[in-house]
């Protein structure tokens, strides 16, 4: 059985104040015990290596028990990082003062019981923390076993009319959760729709009472997923004076509060992410950047948000938005320019960050390094998405992956390569139900370069795709399938005998 990494990746998921207090939570006497002999040793690999840590602790007695004290180091570390995040974290803030309260009523300190729930139940409402506060009103019920008849039939009346509106607040943002669990559920697999079947999910979504008007919100989240929902349903409809709408509302939404939690401001990042993409989507390139590096300061404007997975949720952020408007500007040298500081970060926080956003930012450079006349390099980009094991994230990245690598082919010249790679991207989409008409049209194409033509021959299979691409442009689901990759700057190039690049720019002017 294969050593499972988990313990690896805990120990340099660890920023530097979270490594000081494990070892001040572990106590001087612990220097030499097994458990942090591992953790150094551990916090030395750059990959987990098992056999390499049985030769450097050869000899001593603990290797035979080697599993239970992994096991009991990755509990120590969790449970030293449970202490250090618990006043930062609402929830656990919340559970240890309920806890507190239940200890103090098994001692008979129901006074003092009382005294610290008045004060914790206004936190509870104000962080929203509806199912903390619902706890703490059980507990008060509890209590009134405790206070004279008439004074407790008062309390129970208001105690029973607050849970009845706590009950109505957590299933109202309950049900906004779960509408925008739907939405990302949908979007998971492609990241704009290429099919009315596709299309009608999002219309749907829409169409639920809980879209339709703000007034039914009951809370800051539930209005957070109100304005976040539409938004983005909108913005895979090309609807884009309702996407801008309910983006600035997201903003104003979070501006307007007096202090952010660390949780509240990672949302806040994913809201200036969400509204940099849209205005990229506008083409205001520029707008999209001052947003991004609103993004980017969020470190230096808020001091309890810079943990690593913190730091981590920026990076991939803010990285999207930078590689994606570069890209889509034609700045395609002053994204090779930040390709080094990406690729580092991306081997940084390669455990906190997810599949379907390294899959992007890799394709965006592919994209970048193209643009700039490096093919190589884009298909060493490419090849590195293409040669991922079989996952279902993003598809049509993966699959534009494929197809965009054939193009860099019949640029370089591979003539040997077109054929075959062609035949097996034909069958990579199919299996995958990816086989649209643009995908099947540029498929095509490939294998009838493959065929030994002529110079003219060639310049009419060329000529034929454009007028046929230019026809599909009309066609909103088609032209979701150019935006991965402008096959028809690259055609005109080709038939102008011009650089990519230059055709390009001229095409978004």
């Amino acid at each position: 059985m294969t050593p499972s990494p988990e313990l690896h990746h805990l120990i340099h998921s660890l920023d530097k104040k979270e490594k000081a207090w494990f070892r001040s939570w572990c106590g001087s006497g612990a220097a030499g015990a097994d458990y942090m002999l591992l953790f150094n040793a551990i916090l030395r690999q750059k990959i987990y290596d098992e056999p390499a840590l049985k030769q450097e602790f050869r000899g001593r007695s603990f290797l035979r028990r080697l599993p239970a004290v992994k096991n009991y180091l990755f509990e120590q570390i969790l449970e030293a990082l449970c202490a250090l995040h618990q006043q930062s974290s609402p929830q656990a803030s919340a559970s240890a003062e309920i806890l507190a309260v239940s200890l103090l009523i098994r001692k008979g300190m129901f006074h003092a019981a009382r005294k610290r729930l008045n004060r914790l139940y206004p936190k509870l409402i104000e962080q929203e923390l509806f199912l903390r506060a619902l706890e703490t009103i059980s507990i008060q019920k509890q209590l009134l076993r405790h206070v004279e008849p008439p004074k407790m039939e008062a309390e129970m009346v208001g105690l029973l009319k607050r849970e009845k509106e706590l009950i109505e607040q957590h299933a109202n943002l309950s049900a906004y959760q779960h509408l925008s669990d739907m939405f990302d559920l949908s979007r998971r697999r492609s990241l704009l729709p290429r099919t009315a079947k596709e299309e009608k999910v999002f219309r749907d979504l829409l169409k639920n009472p809980l879209l339709t008007s703000i007034t039914h919100a009951k809370s800051f989240e539930a209005r957070y997923f109100f304005h976040r929902i539409n938004a983005n349903c909108n913005l895979l409809l090309g609807q884009m004076d309702k996407t801008m709408f309910h983006r600035r509302k997201l903003a104003a939404l979070f501006e307007s509060l007096p202090s952010l939690t660390p949780l509240q401001i990672s949302k806040f990042s994913g809201v200036l992410f969400d509204l940099a993409v849209a205005h990229r989507t506008c083409r205001n390139f520029d707008e999209a950047l001052v947003i991004n590096r609103q993004l980017m300061q969020l470190h230096a404007q808020y001091p309890q948000f810079r943990s690593e997975n913190n730091k981590a949720v920026v990076f991939k952020r803010s990285a999207i938005v930078e590689s994606d408007v570069l890209q889509c500007a034609g700045r395609f040298a002053e994204g090779v320019q930040r390709v080094n500081y990406w690729e580092k970060n991306l081997t940084r926080f390669r455990a906190l960050i997810e599949k379907d956003t390294e899959l992007i930012l890799r394709y965006n450079i592919a994209l970048l390094y193209y643009g700039d006349g490096k093919l190589r390099k884009a298909l060493q980009w490419l090849n590195s998405i293409i040669n991922e094991h079989e996952h279902d994230y993003v598809q049509d990245v993966v699959s534009f992956a494929r197809i965009f690598r054939l193009f860099i082919h019949i640029d370089i010249g591979n003539d040997e390569l077109i054929g075959s790679i062609a035949r097996s991207t034909s069958n990579y989409l199919a299996r995958r139900q990816r086989l649209f008409t643009t995908e099947n049209l540029l498929l095509k194409f490939a294998l009838e370069l493959a065929k030994p033509l002529t110079r003219e021959k060639q310049r009419l299979v060329y000529q034929q795709l454009l007028e046929k691409l230019e026809k599909l442009r009309r066609n909103r689901f088609e032209q979701a399938a150019l935006e991965y990759f402008d096959c028809v700057s690259w055609l005109r190039a080709q038939l102008e005998n011009r650089p990519f690049a230059e055709v390009y720019r001229e095409q978004i002017r």
